[in-house]
């Protein structure tokens, strides 16, 4: 009875003792499966951090870009407003110049009917 007990206790270890050495490969499996996970993540992460970095960059360029317009379309704007009046002095020199021959022409002509 002895030697059978302890044929059963030996089966019984040697299976407990496989299915302990299964459990420490699927265990070992998992843990690389972990490890593996962990590195994914990691890279995302990364990844994720330059493309939150780019787009802040971005949004700074187009900041400088935008400011850049605004100043550009002020200064010609000034320059466009600044070119209209000066155009606009020259034709009313020019009408008053116009204006006062005419007035010239009409006094000579009238001096010259009265004198007729």
């Amino acid at each position: 009875k002895t030697e059978a007990l302890s044929s059963q206790v030996k089966s019984s270890l040697r299976i407990a003792h496989s299915e302990v050495q299964a459990l420490h490969q699927q265990l070992r499996s998992t843990e690389g499966s972990l490890d593996a996970l962990r590195e994914e993540h990691y890279v995302l992460v990364r990844e994720k951090n330059l493309a939150s970095d780019s787009v802040s960059d971005m949004i700074t360029e187009l900041s400088r870009v935008h400011e850049k317009v605004n100043s550009v379309e002020g200064v010609a704007k000034q320059t466009a407003e600044r070119e209209i009046n000066r155009r606009m002095s020259e034709l009313s020199h020019k009408l008053h110049e116009k204006m006062a021959n005419m007035d010239g022409r009409f006094d000579a002509h009238t001096a010259k009917m009265k004198s007729q």
